[in-house]
């Protein structure tokens, strides 16, 4: 897998930062992988392919539970803390008076990505975050 781009985004909850990859294979299939998190919760490592997400991207509502499949087996902070990740990312967003989301257009997601792809940028994943985000109790 080679990574693309190494990003920081706030948890659901605000309580924590995330450290996540975007990475793709060989074959340019573009997949999401958490790497840290400032606080105490688990969550896997494993790369979750785009592809996989799209079934659930396009239902009507989305919520973190509706990405529990792609991680049977593995801690239940998984879903929601990738959840953090694709809003960050702005591939889904709050329905207006809702708890629930919607995906939005991809277009300008995957336009950064395939720029990343054919630049043959290959990120080592030990680098420190670039560019902190407060959490809700480090701005208190």
């Amino acid at each position: 897998m080679r990574i693309l781009k190494i990003e920081n985004c706030p948890s659901l909850s605000g309580n924590s930062l995330l450290t996540y990859h975007i990475g793709c294979s060989d074959q340019g299939d573009i997949q999401f992988r958490l790497q840290d998190n400032t606080a105490s919760g688990y969550f896997s490592k494993e790369w979750v392919s785009l592809v996989h997400m799209e079934p659930i991207l396009s239902s009507e509502k989305i919520t973190s539970g509706s990405l529990k499949p792609l991680f049977e087996g593995k801690s239940t902070n998984s879903s929601g803390f990738l959840f953090a990740v694709l809003i960050h990312e702005g591939l889904v967003e709050r329905m207006p008076q809702s708890r629930s989301f919607v995906r939005t257009d991809p277009g300008k997601f995957l336009l950064a990505i395939k720029a990343l792809i054919v630049s043959d940028i290959s990120l080592d994943s030990t680098p420190p975050p670039t560019k902190p985000i407060k959490t809700k109790k480090e701005a208190k």
